[in-house]
């Protein structure tokens, strides 16, 4: 930005979104597992 002060700023929201899905769909299939050995545990 120093030496461009007149540039135009892009934000990438692609990546992010990329990542954070990544990362939920691991979080999702470890909180599954979890909860379907408490299910069996409590049967």
């Amino acid at each position: 930005m120093e030496n461009y002060p007149e540039s135009i700023q892009i934000v990438d929201f692609y990546h992010p979104i990329e990542h954070l899905c990544d990362f939920a769909k691991l979080y999702l299939k470890l909180i599954k597992k979890d909860i379907g050995g408490l299910i069996q545990y409590q049967k």
